[in-house]
């Protein structure tokens, strides 16, 4: 997995998320963007067809303890399903790349 920041509250998710680190890296960007004034994160995940749910809780505490709106744009069906059979479409504000 890569991550590449674009801008204040925009980033991209490269490769697929399945580690542990994956996890760490990427609280590590998202906590730098908090410090910076983000106060909305738009993030692009065109690749992964999986996500971990320690990644799924980081973007839950993101809207829930810190009141950052998640806006989510996946590439891959997979995916996406499984964050409908999740009921995270709404909560992620999920839509398709």
């Amino acid at each position: 997995m890569q991550i590449t920041r674009i801008g204040m509250n925009e980033l991209t998710i490269s490769g697929h998320i399945k580690k542990t680190e994956n996890y760490f890296d990427l609280k590590r960007t998202l906590t730098e963007m908090l410090e910076d004034g983000a106060k909305d994160f738009i993030i692009k995940i065109p690749e992964s067809i999986t996500i971990t749910s320690s990644v799924i809780g980081l973007f839950l505490r993101l809207i829930n303890e810190d009141k950052v709106k998640v806006t989510m744009h996946v590439g891959e069906d997979q995916l996406y399903q499984l964050l409908d059979s999740l009921n995270m479409l709404k909560v992620f504000n999920v839509t398709r790349l």
